[in-house]
């Protein structure tokens, strides 16, 4: 499954919220839960976006963006909050990747969380990321992140079943926060798009759209869970 290949490909965000006293980072390139991977968009592909993260003793934060393929394999992005600080102020990514060959690893730089104003919005989020298909069976990503006073590994698994000619995607992650002192932890599902099974006006509807939904359970002492629902509108030129 994917936004734009259809297969194990998603539009998710980088670390949408880094829990644990790590800064937070929006502007999110396609990836699992919480973890870039090395997909991207397809080109001239837009994916609209809009999520919720809520949980025990928090406000619900909400944020929007989109993402575009610019050209083969050449992805960008902005994401802006809607609720809490700083609304409405506009996060930057970009990412790049390579295609090593039909049995090797795809592979991806990206940077993440580019804006104008770093009091505000975090240090920028630089990474380099692997993703490889072990025959269709399993996608397995390893990656690393560079941001300043916040650098650590990221990894995660998934797997795309077509469920009544809908993609369905399970998915983890975990992602090194806190200066590689702490982690996060991320189990989700993505439904859609559909596949090309399936027909008529339902199929013309949802072969453009992806629901995702996961848990994020930080390991820092005293934080608690977070739950993130996320919707993405995928248009095609």
């Amino acid at each position: 499954m994917s936004v734009g290949n259809m297969r194990g490909k998603t539009a998710v965000f980088a670390i949408a919220a880094v829990l644990g006293g790590a800064t937070m980072v929006l502007a999110s390139p396609s990836g699992l839960n919480n973890t870039p991977t090395a997909d991207t968009c397809s080109e001239q592909t837009l994916v609209l976006q809009t999520w919720e993260t809520f949980g025990h003793d928090m406000d619900s934060q909400n944020a929007v963006g989109f993402k575009y393929g610019l050209f083969k394999n050449a992805e960008v992005g902005a994401d802006w909050q809607t609720t809490g600080t700083p609304t409405m102020h506009p996060t930057f990514q970009a990412k790049y990747g390579v295609d090593l060959g039909a049995d090797l690893p795809r592979l991806c730089a990206g940077v993440a969380n580019i804006s104008d104003d770093r009091d505000l919005d975090g240090e920028v989020f630089p990474y380099a990321v692997m993703t490889y298909d072990i025959k269709g069976f399993l996608r397995v990503h390893a990656g690393y992140e560079f941001q300043k006073d916040n650098k650590g590994a990221f990894g995660g698994l998934d797997r795309t079943f077509d469920i009544a000619d809908m993609n369905v995607m399970l998915c983890g992650d975990v992602t090194q926060v806190n200066d590689g002192h702490d982690a996060i932890l991320a189990p989700g599902v993505k439904i859609g798009p559909a596949t090309k099974d399936m027909t008529g006006d339902a199929g013309a509807i949802l072969r453009h759209l992806v629901f995702e939904t996961w848990v994020t359970f930080p390991t820092a002492a005293g934080a608690e869970e977070s739950y993130t629902t996320k919707l993405d509108v995928i248009i095609n030129f």
